[in-house]
């Protein structure tokens, strides 16, 4: 009897594949997988066993190959990342951009934003029930764009409405300092006086004691931006009163005027020179050298406002850097009275001694000062004879106290309502 082809040891097999292994038949067939290839069926079980083995060592060998370099990288990896993360640039205390608002809110902010006229602001403002909608920074929005138009402002009810909203308990606290900036200096530019047109009212007491308790705190100012300390001092300068005590906190951050603008260094200047705020010797060198920095980039009207506020506030400027200020306000040649008057006055006061550029300013100041000029041109005048004193030249006061007479002439002639030419008034001043 053949011997019957049974399973390996140890391993399960159904019984018809014992039945059919143990049939004569099987035995006389040709085909078999294990007669074809001419091997014992129990030494192909374990091949083929042997190869799977093979095959999930391999895969194993794999994983754990793929797991050494994973391991091996991520120290790099995190390196990299700390270097980034040190290298990135500080981020700066803005207001939250239109992103990050809500939806409705976003686009509100930029249909504010986008209004190019008071009335549209004015308008989304008294639209049914939208203004309940306002947060802080829609209010702060609104206002700096109103005060766009200074005419018919004051006046209207939509901006009173926008006032008490923004008068709210816990709404100016949430500003930061470019919303604070924002809201002071659209209520100077809608409230503050201004020469020549009627007083407008003043601004709620409320809203500027709020305002006033918000910017007193020093660590809204430690990291405000350059603009925003400049518009606050501008701001409160045209507002006086107890606007006024904010300026005494805006000097302790002495770090920031080397970031100033010209035209923010002259505001911000002209701001403590207009009020006479008292400052402190670091802050007057501190500004000085600011001004020193940016000499070259000042206008004519910007040089001046900056040497005028020095003069007023007494600071010993560098004799230096005052005889640079005067060739170059001479290189400007201002040809408007206000910054050509503001400029000699305060080179005299600062006791200049550029002969040269004085002289030539001083000249430029007597072409200008021509007949049918306001009294401002009279005032260039005698801001003139002042720095004439300056210079040891007796040909430029005989030409400042020529176009002096001029002056005075021409003002006679008005009261009296007489009407003189320019070649009847140059026959009545001496040459």
């Amino acid at each position: 009897m053949p011997a019957q082809l049974g399973p390996p040891p140890n391993r399960v097999v159904p019984c018809a594949h014992i039945q059919a292994c143990a049939a004569p038949k099987f035995q006389d067939r040709a085909s078999s997988p294990w007669q074809r290839t001419g091997m014992h069926s129990d030494s192909g079980i374990r091949n083929a066993s042997d190869e799977s083995l093979r095959a999930n060592r391999k895969i194993r060998h794999a994983f754990a190959n793929l797991w050494i370099a994973l391991h091996s990288c991520l120290p790099l990896f995190w390196m990299q990342t700390q270097q980034l993360v040190r290298t990135a640039p500080p981020l700066r205390r803005r207001l939250p951009s239109v992103a990050a608002l809500p939806r409705d809110a976003a686009a509100l902010q930029r249909q504010l934003s986008d209004s190019r006229s008071a009335a549209a602001v004015l308008e989304l403002v008294g639209t049914q029930g939208l203004l309940a909608t306002f947060d802080h920074i829609h209010l702060a929005t609104a206002v700096h764009r109103v005060s766009s138009a200074v005419d018919g402002v004051v006046d209207d009810p939509r901006y009173a409405s926008l006032l008490s909203a923004l008068s709210a308990d816990g709404v100016v606290r949430r500003l930061n300092a470019q919303g604070v900036a924002n809201v002071l200096c659209a209520l100077a530019r809608l409230h503050a006086s201004r020469p020549g047109a009627a007083s407008p009212p003043p601004p709620p007491a409320a809203l500027l004691a709020a305002l006033q308790g918000v910017a007193c705190k020093p660590k809204l100012w430690t990291t405000a931006d350059p603009q925003a300390v400049a518009n606050t001092a501008w701001a409160c300068a045209r507002l006086g009163g107890a606007a006024a005590d904010v300026l005494a906190l805006l000097t302790l951050n002495v770090s920031v005027f080397a970031r100033f603008k010209p035209l923010e260094l002259a505001n911000y200047a002209w701001a403590y020179g207009a009020l006479l705020a008292p400052v402190s010797p670091a802050w007057a060198q501190a500004m000085e050298g600011a001004a020193d920095q940016q000499l070259l980039l000042f206008s004519a009207q910007e040089l001046s406002m900056t040497l005028l506020a020095f003069s007023r506030l007494r600071i010993s400027c560098n004799k230096e850097f005052v005889n640079r200020a005067a060739v170059q306000l001479e290189r400007l040649a201002p040809d408007n009275d206000q910054s050509l008057s503001n400029g000699l006055l305060a080179l005299a006061k600062l006791n200049c001694t550029a002969a040269e550029a004085v002289t030539q300013l001083v000249q430029r100041s007597a072409l200008i000062a021509s007949p049918g000029v306001s009294s401002q041109g009279s005032q260039a005048v005698v801001n003139a004879l002042w720095a004439a004193g300056c210079v040891p030249d007796a040909r430029v006061t005989l030409l400042c106290c020529t176009a002096l007479t001029r002056c005075l002439t021409d003002a006679w002639a008005l009261t009296r309502g007489l009407t003189l030419s320019p070649p009847s008034l140059r026959a009545r001043c001496p040459e």
